[in-house]
């Protein structure tokens, strides 16, 4: 059985799929320091414990977003 976040990835239509999926490669290989983690529905990354990223497709109109924060002290 599959984990919600995996099947995150898997249930997106081409290209979104391979954009999602590349871009979550990408960044869990950036540092051994990221982590992924299931929240709020989507996925998100956290550097040394602290929320960094997220992936999310929006619904309506299909596209991408990601966002990106300075985590803080």
């Amino acid at each position: 059985m599959l984990r919600p976040i995996d099947n995150y990835f898997l249930q997106k239509d081409e290209p979104i799929k391979s954009c999602l999926q590349f871009l979550r490669a990408y960044i869990l290989k950036l540092d051994e320091n990221i982590t992924e983690a299931w929240r709020y529905g989507g996925p998100f990354y956290y550097y040394k414990g602290k929320m960094c990223c997220y992936l999310w497709v929006h619904k309506n109109i299909s596209s991408h977003i990601s966002g990106l924060w300075k985590a803080g002290k």
